[in-house]
Order: structure tokens, then sequence, then C-alpha cells
């Protein structure tokens, strides 16, 4: 299946993240991997192994359905939840939709509201200033009935 808005998701996060991520590389790999395990709980998902990669020179993440892939001198909580949401997004949904696209937004953008204290209005926005295309409500149900309704009160 084609990727359609992966540059498009890729440039928006460099422009909006780059002023918003205060990871910086303070993060150990050790504080994704206990937050891997948090959300993939509150997700009902499959357990998932966080590691990093000392080689990589350009590429800063990588995911499968059961492992997340880091690069280890580029630690960054933005690049970590965008991995996580392919994690989410290939096991709820399977490999067939699209990996960047509408379902893959709404739940880049539930992780970035919860666990970098965004705003999902700003984010929202920005979104679609940089034509990204986004979903508003989850496709599934989270294992926390109040988080659930929580996400899915909003309007457009």
């Amino acid at each position: 299946m084609r990727d359609f808005q992966r540059s498009k998701v890729y440039k928006w996060e460099h422009k909006f993240f780059g002023f918003h991520d205060k990871t910086l590389n303070t993060a150990k790999i050790f504080d994704f991997m206990a937050m891997a395990y948090k959300i993939t709980r509150q997700y009902n998902c499959d357990p998932v192994i966080v590691e990093e990669n000392y080689r990589w020179k350009k590429t800063l993440g990588k995911a499968n359905a059961f492992k997340i892939t880091l690069r280890a001198n580029h630690l960054k909580m933005y690049i970590f939840l965008h991995e996580m949401a392919h994690v989410i997004n290939k096991q709820k949904l399977g490999l067939a939709d699209d990996a960047h696209g509408e379902n893959f937004m709404v739940i880049y953008n539930d992780l970035t509201t919860r666990y970098m204290d965004m705003d999902k209005d700003e984010l929202r926005q920005t979104q679609k200033i940089a034509d990204v295309r986004f979903n508003y409500y989850l496709p599934f149900e989270l294992n926390d009935t109040r988080l659930s309704a929580a996400i899915n009160t909003t309007t457009r």
C-alpha cells in the first residue's frame, strides 16, 4: 500500500516538534521501555521491545508490530511516540492500513496529547496548515473506558 502522506507528516514533525520537544538527549532508553509497557496496556496491545541502534547516521526510528528501534544518540519523545503509533496501528488495524494515514495520525495525536502534554487543538490546527489528514476519533476502544470517552468527546 502506498504511504500517501509520509513526507507531509515528516515535514510537519520537523517544523512543529523542533520547538516543542524538550526531551533533548536526556531521555534514556529505559524510560521509553517503561512507557512502551504502559502504552501497550492502555491500548490493549501486545508488549513491544524497545532498543537502540548505534550505527544509524540518518534514520531516527523504525517500528514493526512488536519492536521499536531508535537511533541511540537521538532519543526524542516525539520520535518514540511516532514509532509507538506505528506499533499500535499495526497491531490494532493490521499492515494494510496506510502507514502515515488518518488512523495513524489520530493515534499519534492521542499519544502526544497525553505524553508530551500537547494541546490537541494546536496539534490539529498545525496539521491542517501542513495539509496532514487525521481522523477525529480512535477506530477502536482503549483499555480505560474513561480515557476513551475523554478522547472521543472533541468536536470538529
